[in-house]
């Protein structure tokens, strides 16, 4: 497996690359996957703030009372997430449905979850959950996404294109909140294919994940 190459904050398009045709190795179609997952993921830096807080006035009682509720209230909004292993949303049954994939390999990347499965050289599945990046933030420069629902939860499908270099990949989002999402990515040598496991795949998933 090849190993995803750290970034630092910046453009996301720098990191987009042309997908590979179907006779190049399956490994580059995987490390694809994975920078255009660190692509998506790298938006999040661009949603920090700048400049230093200045306190309220008010008694050391309320100061404190007020952080222990926004300490509490961040550490509520990210365990839906953080106490899930992403490795562990697909069994057996469920790995051969979706082209019997082998067992998934552990790929978190910038903060978000991840786990990727592979079929030889067929197809690979990823899943990454973020809790910073919304289905709304996934970019679409190809112009291809289609909004649906996925048993009631908003979703956002992103079939591969040759304008976005992204040929053969399908990109498959589900909400798990306004700001927190799993982003299913299929890597093939042929974008319908990879749509069409992607699309099993949301079936799979979605029961499996929590919803704000």
């Amino acid at each position: 497996m090849p190993t995803v190459p750290t970034y630092e904050c910046g453009g996301r398009e720098a990191h987009r690359h042309e997908h590979p045709a179907a006779t190049q190795p399956t490994t580059h179609a995987l490390s694809l996957a994975w920078a255009l997952t660190a692509a998506l993921t790298l938006t999040a830096c661009s949603q920090s703030s700048s400049g230093t807080p200045t306190p309220t006035q008010g008694t050391t009682a309320e100061t404190t009372t007020t952080s222990a509720k926004t300490s509490t209230s961040n550490t509520a909004s990210a365990t839906p997430i953080t106490d899930i292993d992403p490795c562990t949303l697909l069994n057996p049954d469920e790995r051969a449905q979706l082209g019997n994939l082998g067992e998934g390999e552990r790929k978190d990347l910038l903060g978000a979850l991840g786990c990727d499965w592979g079929a030889g050289a067929s197809h690979h599945v990823t899943i990454d959950l973020n809790d910073k990046l919304g289905i709304q933030d996934l970019r679409d420069p190809g112009g291809t996404s289609v909004d649906l629902t996925v048993n009631g939860r908003k979703a956002r499908k992103i079939p591969g294109n040759k304008q976005a270099g992204t040929t053969g990949m399908c990109e498959f989002g589900l909400e798990i909140g306004p700001s927190a999402r799993a982003l299913i990515i299929v890597v093939s040598s042929d974008t319908e294919q990879s749509c069409q496991i992607a699309d099993q795949a949301a079936q799979i998933f979605e029961p499996k994940l929590p919803k704000s």
